[in-house]
Formats: C-alpha cells, structure tokens, sequence
C-alpha cells in the first residue's frame, strides 16, 4: 500500500542523502579530529557558560553601582550584595543544569561505542571542576593567619 511522505514522518532509509526533513540524530563528524574536538569543546562548555553569566552580572553590578552612587555607601553596599548575590545564585543554577547535559552527553557517547570521545569530555569537565574548586583548596590548604 502507498503512503504519501508527510512532514511528520521522516525518510525511509537511514544514510538518505536527500533526506529533506532532516534526521532524528545529527550525523557524526567523519574526521576523529573534529570529534575530539566536539569532545573537547563539550567538556568545557560549563565553564564557558558560567564565566559568560557571571561577566553579564559583572557589568550589571557597575551599572548597579553607578545609580546608587547619588545614594550613597549604603545604597551601593546593597545594590552590589543584590546583584553579585542574584548573579552567582543563576550561575550556579545555569552551572548545574550545563553539568547535567555534559553528563548525559557522556552518557551517550558511552552507549554509542564512542569511549574515547567520552573519557576526553570527561577529563575537561574534571578540569573545569578542577578551576571552580580550585579557590576553596587553596582556601582549605593555605593557613589564614600566619605566626608571625
């Protein structure tokens, strides 16, 4: 029986080079470089993330500052406890949520046979965890108030 091709339904065959509607998964890169840099670049890509959240929130806590300044030091103590405080809560919030999809995109990559595409986003998300905590061990590590 003949079916008419709708939009709803997607080619027959899977490699369809014509395939107009687009697939379900995108295609894999065929050059193990542009994978691993894929693998690089998604291991990375929460503390890229963040660090353009926070830069976003920098600039609104100068912009802050700059109105309360008429008002003065306690305006500006309040406008830049509100702004830092609201920008590092949805960086964390933003952090998690980017963290969470690396992790599936590794997930993936294991289910797909792809383990080395997988350890490698792996060891850059260990990397970025490795700079976000990196100012706490220091803290922890180093002594606050040294004898004289």
């Amino acid at each position: 029986m003949y079916q008419p091709r709708s939009m709803l339904r997607h080619s027959q065959a899977p490699n369809d080079p014509f395939d107009v509607f687009g697939s379900a998964e995108a295609p894999a890169p065929r050059w193990p470089i542009i994978r691993l840099a894929r693998a690089v670049a998604e291991g990375l890509m929460p503390l890229v993330i963040l660090a353009a959240v926070l830069g976003v929130f920098w600039e609104i806590s100068a912009i802050a500052r700059l109105f309360a300044t008429p008002y003065g030091i306690d305006a500006i103590q309040r406008a830049e406890l509100a702004t830092v405080g609201g920008g590092l809560a949805v960086g964390f919030v933003i952090f998690l949520i980017t963290a969470i999809r690396t992790l599936q995109g590794v997930r993936e990559r294991h289910r797909a046979s792809a383990h080395l595409e997988a350890t490698i986003t792996l060891a850059c998300f260990a990397f970025t965890l490795l700079i976000l905590l990196m100012p706490l061990l220091l803290a922890l590590a180093q002594p606050q108030h040294p004898a004289p």
